[in-house]
């Protein structure tokens, strides 16, 4: 075996630019859906860990879950102030100059506190794969708002997504005329609320 074998099998310098070229296209191009897909493994893995705590107190489940949110976050705004050099409070500080900044940072960590806390108590009653397919018709609400809040256009794609994830939602709840029930699952209908 010779110990060139490696020089020999390697691109030109054209062949490789025009490869990493082409790698930082894709990546730019498909960043937000890879970071999307990371998102929810992890989300989902995260779901299947709360259930196994099911035996602690929500609260508690919460307040580590943010104890350690915060230590990470602090430890990645140390990264970028002092090694990056970035500015990443430039529109937050001052407070007094930012308060809408201030609201809207302060209204999103209270949504995702109820989400959490929901999320917690919701899987004390259901499955974590219902639970997760009643969250992911978030889509119905995102759309909604979406429109109100920032004005977006209406599409028909979106539009008819959000009739599949409602009639998804339908499915999760298991109604009477789908389960041959004279009412609805009581732990289904508490959970569903609590998401």
């Amino acid at each position: 075996m010779s110990s060139n074998f490696g020089e020999n099998n390697r691109e030109s310098p054209d062949g490789v630019c025009k490869y990493n070229h082409l790698l930082q296209k894709l990546w730019e191009r498909y960043r937000g859906i890879i970071y999307t897909l990371i998102s929810t493994c992890v989300y989902s893995l995260s779901s299947i860990f709360t259930k196994l705590l099911d035996y602690n107190h929500p609260v508690t489940i919460g307040f580590y879950g943010y104890l350690i949110a915060f230590a990470l976050s602090t430890l990645c705004n140390i990264y970028l102030i002092k090694i990056k050099k970035e500015c990443i409070f430039q529109n937050i500080l001052p407070l007094s100059k930012n308060k809408k900044v201030l609201f809207l940072m302060s209204a999103r960590a209270v949504g995702n506190a109820v989400l959490v806390y929901g999320l917690i108590l919701s899987i004390r009653y259901i499955t974590v794969a219902d639970s997760r397919t009643i969250i992911s018709s978030a889509v119905i609400t995102v759309y909604l708002f979406g429109r109100i809040f920032l004005h977006e256009k209406c599409g028909l794609v979106p539009l008819l997504v959000a009739v599949v994830a409602l009639c998804g939602i339908v499915i999760v709840a298991r109604p009477p005329f789908l389960t041959g029930l004279e009412t609805f699952d009581v732990n289904t209908l508490v959970s569903g609320f609590a998401i």
